[in-house]
């Protein structure tokens, strides 16, 4: 890794380490340029260097004046590395994933940032941090970097969780308007695994067995990621309220075969037209996805 800076017309930026050109099969610097690229996402299967070169990032940002003074906080949702950052003097904040009140209280002080800047820049008419640090004659204005090792379970945790949600969407604010504000987001992630399908036969026979509470979290694991689950189970079953069926049913998706209109509300919470059961042989039945129906035939194996 380089964490060295290189000049561009654009201001200075930390390189990042080493990139490849496929054609030749040879190392080069990448360089993060914040005041164009904005922010930069490291992907990487287990142990390929991504929180490394999170912590390249940091480091050079305190090591070169050229581009101006950076202030670096984090969000540690991996294995712990980005905290060894901390007795860094440009760096402030970084807090743990289960440290709810610390990442609250550095979600508060972004969202300030990003109020304070947006009136501040605009009255200098200035499009980057580099601009407006010359328009205001403010040198010494703090570029804000926020690093964020294990960005899927950040997202898991915070982007849609009662008393979290609206913190996330504060995070969404500086994907948006960061890069003109001075504000950048640099996160490492996982590479996406091949999409796997998960097929369960008969549901009800995993209801208080030993792997009922192992399926639960299966499910629910499934359930945030881009794999397909399917389970299957007479009508009866589904009524049930037990966390097994619960978790299949929050999808409110699902194939209803041969139903019962009252079926719908009950089991998908998603109403059906009225139907006539005449109108329904084996294999013809209802499909809900996102609030809307449609009627299907599949097809029968002789």
């Amino acid at each position: 890794m380089h964490p060295g800076a290189h000049r561009d017309p654009n201001g200075c930026c930390p390189r990042a380490g080493p990139g490849r050109r496929a054609h030749r099969a040879k190392k080069r610097p990448v360089c993060f340029l914040p005041d164009v690229d904005g922010h930069i996402g490291i992907y990487g299967t287990g142990g390929s260097g991504k929180s490394v070169a999170l912590r390249t990032l940091a480091i050079a940002a305190g090591r070169t004046s050229a581009g101006g003074p950076v202030a670096v906080y984090g969000l540690d949702f991996a294995a712990g590395s980005p905290r060894m950052l901390e007795p860094l003097p440009h760096v402030g904040s970084i807090g743990g994933g289960d440290d709810i009140e610390r990442i609250i209280r550095l979600f508060r002080l972004l969202k300030a940032e990003l109020e304070a800047r947006g009136n501040r820049f605009a009255e200098a008419t200035a499009s980057t941090i580099a601009e407006y640090r010359a328009l205001a004659n403010r040198p010494n204005e703090l570029r804000i970097l926020l690093l964020i090792d294990g960005f899927a379970a950040f997202r898991e945790d915070w982007e849609v969780a009662s008393g979290r949600s609206n913190w996330y969407d504060v995070f969404r604010s500086i994907l948006a308007d960061g890069r003109q504000l001075g504000i950048h987001v640099t996160f490492a992630a996982d590479l996406a695994s091949p999409r796997m399908a998960l097929v369960v036969e008969n549901l009800a026979d995993f209801l208080q067995a030993p792997a009922d509470a192992a399926l639960v979290e299966l499910i629910k694991h499934v359930m945030r990621s881009n794999h397909f689950l399917v389970a299957d189970g007479e009508t009866a079953s589904w009524n049930s309220s037990w966390p097994l069926f619960a978790e299949m049913k929050n999808s409110r998706r699902g194939l209803l075969l041969q139903p019962d209109t009252i079926e719908g509300d009950i089991l998908l919470k998603t109403p059906l037209p009225r139907l006539d059961r005449a109108e329904f042989p084996p294999g013809r039945g209802m499909m809900v996805a996102g609030g809307k129906v449609l009627r299907v035939q599949l097809p029968l194996v002789e």
